[in-house]
């Protein structure tokens, strides 16, 4: 059989649009591979931000020093891990008493006063380092390792509905200062959140 120049001309043609097939299903199967290669990079440098973050976490040392009848100083120290020397800022906030119910069952109180009652013995002292009323929450700038920073603590104010000094003490008596420790660092876009307890010294 004889092939003429029409045949060879369409078998050209044919050749180059396989060509041209191939050339654009190689470029899209470079391409997918280019993606599903980023995809895995990104997703082992995230888990390796968070292997690193996680092992960065700080240690605190807590120190709750009664100074008189009703007044602490609470001593906050950057004590490792190695590879942390630094924390740009810690906040402190006083937790409320763990596992009990403090809704009132007075009809004419306001949330506003509901939310400033502080459930358990200690808090910050308000107007000293920036603390505002109720003393719920300290801020420590620049918390360098080794060297303590130390914010004033006295005793909570109890509610207008309990009007017995004497029960809101004895309520206290063996409560400890529940806190939330928020550490914030510039080359970490997630904060790390510790949370501690420390046993309430009175002075004899």
């Amino acid at each position: 059989m004889d092939f003429d120049e029409t045949f060879w001309a369409a078998v050209a043609a044919i050749a180059a649009v396989v060509a041209v097939g191939l050339s654009v299903w190689a470029t899209l199967q470079a391409k997918a591979a280019a993606r599903a290669s980023e995809r895995t990079a990104a997703e082992v440098a995230r888990i390796e931000q968070q292997r690193w973050h996680r092992e960065l976490t700080p240690e605190l040392d807590f120190r709750l020093v009664p100074k008189g009848s009703d007044h602490w100083l609470l001593t906050v120290e950057l004590t490792g891990p190695a590879g942390l020397d630094r924390l740009d800022r810690v906040t402190l906030t006083v937790r409320d008493e763990a596992g009990v119910d403090h809704t009132p069952r007075t009809p004419d109180i306001t949330p506003e006063e509901v939310e400033a009652v502080i459930w358990g013995p200690v808090r910050f002292q308000p107007r000293v380092d920036h603390v505002r009323e109720p003393g719920r929450e300290a801020v420590l700038e620049s918390v360098d390792r080794g060297e303590p920073a130390v914010r004033a603590v006295d005793a909570t104010v109890p509610p207008r509905w309990i009007d017995n000094l004497q029960d809101w003490q004895r309520r206290n008596d063996r409560l400890p200062l529940r806190l939330r420790a928020v550490c914030e660092h510039a080359d970490h876009d997630q904060p790390w959140i510790i949370v501690t307890e420390i046993p309430v010294e009175r002075l004899a």
